[in-house]
């Protein structure tokens, strides 16, 4: 699979699994929210809202092994992609 660089806007509840499944199969992700706290959670692997299934492991894993990383500057984000 070739790697790819994607951008997902949006850390909510649709976002935020979103760009933990493009990560978790070998895609360099960048995540943007409005939200610097939402950045910042998941920044540092935890989840912002918990109780999806998994979500705190692979949220975890990704960020670890520098798959996923979130910001709040969606311009730069989405011209990195």
């Amino acid at each position: 699979m070739t790697q790819r660089s994607v951008a997902v806007v949006g850390l909510g509840k649709i976002g935020l699994p979103l760009a933990v499944q493009y990560a978790t199969r070998g895609h360099r992700v960048l995540g943007c929210d409005i939200n610097p706290e939402v950045v910042e959670l998941v920044n540092t692997g935890t989840e912002p809202f918990p109780g999806e299934d998994n979500l705190k492991t692979m949220l975890s894993n990704v960020v670890n092994n520098g798959s996923l990383q979130a910001t709040t500057d969606t311009i730069e984000a989405v011209r990195q992609s």
